[in-house]
């Protein structure tokens, strides 16, 4: 009798860890939520999509760079497409 009452125990303390488990994975799996971002990162993101946009619009693309070191810390510089390493799948686009 003793055993079996150890062994009812050990199969509920399974069974609990078991769904438990399960339970975690498909939160994991059906968790649509990005992980959490470091916000200095998300700060040079906006940066550089800002400045991108600013870039497309302008005409003397240029002048643009050289008021830029002028008032900022960061630096940039002009490079030529082609040296640019880009699939050629993404160059058609």
């Amino acid at each position: 009798m003793k055993s079996l009452s150890l062994s009812l125990i050990l199969v509920v303390v399974a069974a609990v860890m078991g769904i438990g488990w399960l339970i975690t994975e498909i939160d994991f799996l059906t968790s649509d939520a990005d992980p959490p971002r470091n916000d200095e990162l998300a700060a040079y993101e906006r940066t550089a999509r800002d400045l991108a946009l600013t870039l497309d619009a302008l005409v003397d693309k240029q002048e643009f760079l050289t008021q830029w070191q002028q008032h900022s810390e960061l630096r940039l510089t002009l490079g030529k497409v082609d040296d640019f390493p880009v699939p050629p799948e993404l160059r058609a686009a």
